[in-house]
């Protein structure tokens, strides 16, 4: 004799205890029967995928290389820049220097 999986009832109590029975399972991930790589189009799209990830990682190394450089720009000007406040600020002082010698 074969046993029912679940008796539904129309009582109260017959939903909660199926649905505590199927909160208490463990989840399981369906697998489909075909992978796209098995199809003639599937394959053909993998193909496409791959192409166009290796022409993102090659966008995203030149992006990373022009970063950097724009980084050392940067360094280079921001160098520059404090370079001349700091000739300008050695300037003023040793005007003022001069100013206070004569007053």
């Amino acid at each position: 004799m074969v046993e029912p999986l679940c008796v539904i009832t129309q009582s109260l109590s017959s939903p909660h205890s199926r649905s505590t029975e199927v909160i208490g399972l463990t989840p399981v991930t369906m697998q489909t029967e075909m992978t796209l790589g098995d199809t003639s189009a599937g394959s053909v799209l993998v193909a496409d995928m791959r192409e166009m990830q290796k022409e993102h990682e090659k966008k995203l190394v030149g992006l990373k290389r022009e970063m950097e450089e724009a980084t050392r720009a940067n360094d280079f000007a921001l160098r520059a820049g404090l370079a001349e406040e700091h000739q300008a600020l050695q300037l003023k002082m040793a005007c003022t220097t001069i100013e206070e010698m004569r007053g």
